[in-house]
């Protein structure tokens, strides 16, 4: 069989295709780099899995995410199919979108700090034309969440904007209690915003949280970062997920997600070997869990996709890293 070659370029990066047999090899590369080093990309044409050529430049370096899209660091997206090349327009919901309501923070913090604890203040604003309803907030990260009470849900016509105060850390009993990035570094930390539109659309938005150390070293205290975009929020139709529990007789560790399927319950077990668990540094059952659900999460939607819903195990061939810890992690499973 022949080997079908394509190549695309823009001001900033070039990208050949290589389709050979079933496979399709991905080269990246930014223009005006004359050190020769480019992101190799695999993918199987049977499976849809995408592989990493282990001796050319780490994705990270390059680009932001890799879906049926490839999305770089400079807000660029590539959409490579048999058929064909091209770059492409992002077509999420913008802030301009005069049908999407967004919901974003001012980078200026505010907020307290002294012998009572320490309170977070932000300032959010509608920056759209369009009502939200329903908004809900919170904060999480990888392995934790916080949620207000959904009696504090609110409504946020066009231009408006409203103060939250967030409690990083309480005194009670004379003993300072804080939550756990007050005193934790949290991975992937951000403020998250739930809230629908009048046509009853839901929507999901967020932005990072950079945690900075204070001088004395004992806590942090937060920063802003990057604003993620609306997304509309689908019902995956799960309604519980157990805790974490080891397979009698493996090193496997699992967790139950009870979905509904055709308007039937039906549990679900998604498994992982502990070796895995080990390289990316997971050695509690919280963290444990935290991995579970969001591989499981990833999967389920698949299936759905899919029409194939079953329990499954993740096993090593799954995830194409060869490096570990924390890293290794989110990139195992934003390939899922």
């Amino acid at each position: 069989m022949n080997k079908i070659k394509r190549r695309v370029q823009n001001s900033k990066h070039w990208v050949q295709s290589n389709i050979d047999g079933e496979d399709e090899h991905l080269l990246i590369g930014e223009r005006g780099d004359r050190t020769g080093s480019k992101v190799h990309l695999i993918v199987d044409g049977v499976t849809g899995e995408n592989r990493i050529e282990d001796k050319d430049k780490l994705p990270h370096d390059l680009i932001e995410k890799i879906e049926t899209i490839v999305t770089f660091k400079s807000g660029e997206r590539l959409l490579s199919t048999r058929a064909s090349l091209e770059f492409v327009e992002d077509n999420s919901p913008k802030p301009n979108d005069h049908e999407t309501p967004v919901i974003d923070v001012n980078p200026q913090l505010g907020g307290s700090g002294g012998p009572t604890g320490h309170i977070v203040t932000f300032e959010i604003i509608n920056t759209s034309t369009v009502v939200a309803t329903d908004c809900t907030w919170g904060i999480r990260g990888f392995n934790y969440e916080w949620r207000a009470p959904k009696e504090e849900n609110f409504i946020l016509t066009g231009g408006d904007k409203k103060i939250i105060n967030f409690q990083l850390a309480q005194v009670v009993n004379n003993q300072l209690f804080g939550e756990k990035p007050f005193t934790e570094e949290v991975p992937e930390l951000c403020i998250f915003f739930e809230y629908k539109d009048n046509k009853g659309n839901s929507y999901f938005t967020r932005k990072d949280i950079k945690q900075i150390k204070v001088p004395s070293g004992l806590f942090f205290k937060f920063g802003m970062g990057d604003f993620h975009p609306p997304v509309i929020l689908k019902d995956l139709g799960i309604k519980f997920v157990s805790d974490p529990y080891r397979i009698d007789k493996t090193l496997l560790y699992a967790c139950d997600f009870e979905v509904e399927v055709n308007r039937e319950t039906q549990i679900i077990s998604i498994s992982i070997g502990k070796s895995i668990l080990m390289s990316w540094d997971f050695n509690n059952m919280d963290q444990i869990k935290a991995a579970i659900v969001e591989l499981g999460m990833r999967k389920i939607r698949k299936m759905f996709i899919e029409k194939n819903i079953r329990d499954y195990t993740f096993l090593p061939d799954d995830f194409k890293t060869n490096w570990g810890g924390f890293r290794a992690y989110v990139e195992s499973r934003d390939s899922i």
